[in-house]
């Protein structure tokens, strides 16, 4: 994980809504999906997370993908 995300993902404190935030900028940053992956299995073990986590990474991944378009 890049060091600005390390500290992005310290500073969430593994709140749903900020790694929310966070997944989607990792996205749109071009990491990759097992960083992602990672990051959501450690804040999982942190705090619970909800379903608005995969919501926001559909959301994410389609921008993504339209962008190519």
């Amino acid at each position: 994980m890049g060091t600005s995300f390390a500290r992005l993902y310290a500073l969430s404190r593994s709140e749903p809504d900020e790694i929310c935030e966070l997944v989607s900028l990792m996205l749109m940053g071009g990491a990759s999906l097992d960083t992602i992956n990672e990051l959501l299995l450690l804040a999982s073990r942190q705090k619970p997370q909800t379903g608005r986590v995969g919501k926001t990474v559909q959301q994410s991944l389609k921008v993504v993908l339209e962008s190519f378009r």
